[in-house]
């Protein structure tokens, strides 16, 4: 759905474009530009065939690539969603139509639409869950931002008091724009490994999952089907219930996986994953916890549970046909402090 028609109402919407992402991909890496506020995102970079440092990856057979967005600009891939967002919304501010802003986020969307908001000189509220660990409650905060805490059945109808008192709703994930921006991950995976077999995207809300599958699809569709897979905690799995009922779900989530664990799937999100065929796979927590401990004991990279999912994938067998593939897996983020990762690491029963 379109953020807003007029004042605050909602139409309908077609699905993303390969034309809008690569719209996005020009407002994100301007080629010639003085102006430092609109060049924060990076081009991450891809390490290509990196199987041979972990057995269990040379078991699967797969010729294995990391796509690291948990080195992006506040050490996640939302950044670029949200620049992308943030640069229509000023278009409008130009002519004097854009009110205070509000959100909702349980932690990375949150913190990055904090810092772009204050670099653009936006103000607004991020409401966010209860059990939100404090750092990023302060951090939002710190931004200029005010943070509303309430419980995670609420989040949706505390979003709406601030819709119906004129705050501008910027979707954490259920909006074309932000998909957009998410979507320039596909091209640089289309640039980095042209002749990629499988690509394994961490599943929350669907944003991500439908920007890369838009932006492979549509960039490969003269050449060979890739197979893009979504890879949800078996304990937040509202995109794998949704496909199975026909119909975007909410569900109760219970997960280690914070980032992959939105109260429901995004209606628009939803019809992206049905539009380019998007598998979905579902992965325990201790498979999580085991991918963020190979990750750092073999790669010396650091990742948080959300953006390791796909990765446990891998490992675990949850993706069929493999063996003499090509396979990208996206490491979406990377923010963990260093108890929550010794945490995650010390207790991996796997």
């Amino acid at each position: 759905y379109q953020r807003r028609v007029g004042k605050f109402s909602f139409v309908p919407m077609s699905l993303c474009t390969l034309h809008s992402i690569c719209e996005a991909n020009k407002k994100l890496f301007p080629q010639h530009t003085s102006n430092k506020d609109t060049a924060v995102v990076i081009r991450t970079p891809t390490l290509i065939n990196v199987q041979h440092k972990s057995e269990s990856l040379v078991e699967t057979g797969a010729s294995v690539s990391l796509k690291l967005e948990n080195l992006q600009t506040m050490g996640s891939f939302k950044i670029r969603g949200i620049v992308n967002v943030f640069d229509a919304i000023l278009q409008d501010k130009e002519k004097g139509n854009v009110p205070p802003m509000v959100t909702m986020s349980g932690g990375n969307y949150g913190r990055s639409f904090a810092y772009v908001a204050q670099k653009k000189g936006i103000k607004g509220v991020v409401v966010m869950p209860e059990t939100v660990p404090m750092d990023r409650v302060s951090f939002i905060e710190s931004c200029g931002l005010k943070v509303d805490l309430v419980p995670s059945s609420q989040l949706q109808p505390r979003v709406q008091e601030y819709v119906n008192k004129g705050y501008f709703y910027a979707h954490p994930f259920d909006d074309l724009t932000l998909i957009a921006g998410y979507g320039t991950i596909g091209v640089e995976i289309i640039e980095d490994v042209p002749d990629v077999d499988i690509v394994l995207v961490g599943v929350g809300g669907g944003g991500l999952l439908s920007g890369i599958a838009t932006a492979i699809a549509e960039k490969t569709k003269n050449s060979k089907k890739v197979r893009i897979i979504g890879v949800e905690p078996s304990g937040a799995n509202s995109m794998y219930l949704s496909l199975l009922k026909g119909h975007a779900v909410s569900i109760q989530p219970k997960t280690i996986a914070h980032g992959l664990a939105p109260p429901f799937a995004g209606t628009l999100t939803y019809k992206h994953v049905k539009q380019f065929g998007a598998e979905i796979v579902l992965v325990s927590d201790d498979q999580i916890k085991q991918a963020v401990k190979v990750l750092y004991d073999q790669y010396k990279i650091v990742c948080e549970a959300s953006g390791a999912a796909c990765l446990a994938a891998l490992l675990f067998g949850k993706v069929s046909d493999v063996r003499g593939k090509k396979v990208v897996c996206v490491l979406s983020g990377g923010n963990v402090g260093i108890d929550d990762l010794h945490s995650l690491i010390s207790t991996s029963k796997l």
